[in-house]
């Protein structure tokens, strides 16, 4: 058998036979196997934590699957159940349609708002006995008759007179 040849680090090295067939020192084999050991460590944590992140995302409660309890629980203080409560359900937000008696409403005041008065109260004459918006629209028909007859109530505009320096033929 061969004598350890010196290392350059002053420290002796025992070959050691490889797969294909070349020696290597021990200090070389040891760092690949730590280093080895090293990855897989950090391998594995590193799909654990997202195991565990893409969990709770999706609204697994962790501490119940594996049977965690809180410190608090444990001594007594805050103790909670033994079963957990319920997980709440998501419920789809869905957006309210207006009723067909809010899309008169609120065409029935753009038109009185800009000024026609008239159309305000045809509009508003489509909404049902049944409608919940029958009040607002028999409020709003009060108050569009009450301007109606204010308007009503001015004095009328005189007419021009007719203009004298023009020839008539």
């Amino acid at each position: 058998m061969q004598s350890p040849a010196p290392h350059p680090t002053g420290r002796t090295s025992i070959p050691i036979a490889t797969s294909l067939g070349a020696t290597l020192s021990s200090g070389v084999a040891r760092r690949s196997t730590v280093w080895r050991a090293v990855l897989g460590v950090v391998a594995l944590s590193a799909l654990l934590t997202a195991g565990a992140l893409a969990a709770s995302r999706s609204g697994v409660d962790l501490r119940s699957v594996f049977g965690i309890r809180s410190v608090l629980a444990l001594t007594g203080e805050f103790a909670s159940p033994e079963t957990p409560a319920p997980a709440a359900v998501a419920r789809e937000v869905t957006l309210v349609l207006p009723r067909r008696g809010e899309m008169i409403l609120t065409n029935a005041r753009a038109l009185m708002a800009s000024g026609h008065f008239r159309e305000a109260l045809t509009a508003l004459d489509m909404v049902r006995p049944t409608d919940p918006q029958r009040g607002d629209a028999d409020r709003l028909r009060a108050e569009i008759q009450q301007q109606l007859i204010a308007l009503a109530t001015l004095p009328a505009v005189p007419a021009p007179a007719p203009r004298e320096d023009r020839h008539i033929p």
